[in-house]
């Protein structure tokens, strides 16, 4: 499998593709950064003389200056993807890059942008692989010499369990303080705070599933190691569509996962194969779109309990 691209990069070069380096506002200088060439320079009078050799030592003062905040690398790599900053995309498309790296170029560079500093799930997952990284500001200058891309090891929504699996695993063995197969808990993943994608009648559905011992959670409230914690005791997963629903990769294989779609949407099948991947038994539930006017992402949905507790009850039989 061709998973790197090598780009043979050659001067001139003033600016950067987004291609291959999606980061905004980032100056990279691809060649090193050169003195220009002082020539066809006309001399006519001393003064003129005086004026081009201050000139000169000026310019070479201002490059000698600016060459000082060029970080230089012989080599490094990017993982980048235009949605790297999406929980789902990272598990599922970076990670899998990542432990490509960690296992062929052990102890490489990996070119970062500054924002992902501030992103929890990044920041929490990167150091388990054994590659260095170097995080890039909107206003620093870098120069790398060969720069790779490490190319999508996937298609788009889909999974390369080859990489995925085991990398998953070195998360959990590194992040998991207490893995237990006596330990199981039955979560569905509520998004009554979300702006979209919501079900109602509100609180109808969880409530039933309260009184079916079901733990109602938030997501977004727990951080990334108590959610790879909590999800690896977990056999029996409800959510609708949606990134929390990547919580799956960390539940014990052949568990339980009950995904609730919009009726309708043809188009969305990437936790159908994320479970599949995982050896999880997949089941799905429809539930009607609140408006005919928004997008699969933008929409709420309206649960019809009634046929709700029919799959719900198939679904709960499974060990």
């Amino acid at each position: 499998m061709k998973t790197l691209k090598y780009y043979q990069l050659l001067p001139p070069i003033s600016g950067y593709s987004k291609e291959f380096f999606p980061f905004n506002q980032v100056n990279i200088y691809y060649s090193p950064p050169k003195l220009n060439c002082f020539v066809n320079i006309l001399i006519n009078t001393k003064l003129h003389l005086y004026s081009k050799i201050l000139e000169i030592v000026i310019h070479l003062f201002k490059t000698l200056i600016s060459l000082k905040k060029v970080n230089f690398f012989s080599e490094a790599f990017i993982v980048n993807d235009k949605y790297i900053n999406n929980y789902f995309h990272w598990v599922n498309d970076i990670l899998p890059k990542l432990y490509y790296l960690h296992i062929s170029y052990p102890n490489s560079i990996v070119i970062l942008s500054e924002e992902h500093k501030k992103i929890p799930f990044i920041q929490e997952s990167i150091y388990i692989f054994k590659l260095q990284y170097y995080f890039i500001s909107n206003k620093e200058k870098i120069y790398i010499k060969r720069l790779y891309k490490v190319e999508p090891l996937s298609g788009n929504g889909a999974q390369n369990p080859e990489f995925l699996i085991p990398a998953i695993d070195l998360l959990k063995q590194n992040l998991v303080s207490n893995i237990s197969d006596n330990l199981k808990v039955k979560i569905y993943i509520t998004r009554r705070k979300a702006n979209n994608r919501r079900t109602f009648p509100e609180g109808e559905l969880e409530e039933f599933l309260k009184k079916s011992s079901y733990l109602i959670i938030e997501a977004e409230n727990l951080s990334f190691q108590q959610q790879v914690e909590l999800f690896s005791k977990c056999s029996h997963l409800i959510s609708v569509h949606g990134a929390g629903l990547t919580n799956m990769l960390y539940m014990p294989k052949t568990s339980n996962v009950l995904e609730i779609k919009e009726k309708g949407d043809t188009k969305n099948y990437c936790y159908y194969f994320m479970a599949n991947a995982c050896k999880h038994k997949y089941l799905y539930f429809f539930g009607t779109p609140k408006s005919t006017n928004k997008s699969v992402q933008e929409n709420d949905l309206y649960i019809d309990i009634v046929e709700f507790q029919k799959s719900f009850n198939i679904f709960n039989k499974h060990n």
